[in-house]
């Protein structure tokens, strides 16, 4: 679960720090509050892509930190149960750290895969599919329930 969020010199985004309840947020507002923005920004920090139109005008650089508490055993990563993944870029480079250890953009973005779902607005069409489904089932039911489903039903594949 995503807890906190800071923004730093990022686009039109001066500095922002975002606390977040246990449980389902949501996040609304008018066209160019700043959701897409916000949505970047965490994708920033997970290892997209950034550029130098990423930083504002108030530094040379901007940075994104995320903190993440993982209570799933299934998904608790090498690092720990508490995460914090901080994304700096300046003057065309870029610095990843996953609790203060500098890491490759590989292993952020392996972290994303395994823990964010990222659904846009065109999400709707890649969620209806049939295989899809069960990719996403997949990923979040324990393999061992499976295995008994496997067992109890005879069942050579799902």
């Amino acid at each position: 679960m995503l807890s906190r969020i800071e923004i730093n010199n990022f686009i039109l985004i001066q500095s922002a720090v975002l606390e977040f309840d246990k449980g389902f947020n949501v996040i609304t507002g008018e066209s160019g509050a700043g959701k897409s923005i916000l949505l970047e920004a965490i994708r920033f920090a997970f290892g997209a892509r950034g550029s130098q139109r990423l930083i504002g005008q108030w530094s040379n650089s901007a940075y994104v930190v995320l903190y993440l508490q993982l209570d799933d055993p299934k998904f608790v990563s090498e690092y720990d149960q508490d995460i914090r993944i901080e994304h700096k870029i300046y003057k065309g480079k870029r610095v990843v750290r996953i609790n203060d250890t500098i890491v490759s953009l590989s292993d952020v973005q392996a972290l994303y895969q395994s823990i964010v779902m990222d659904c846009q607005q065109s999400s709707e069409h890649f969620l209806k599919q049939p295989i899809h489904q069960q990719f996403l089932l997949d990923q979040r039911v324990d393999s061992k329930a499976i295995d008994k489903v496997h067992v109890s039903f005879g069942a050579r594949h799902l």
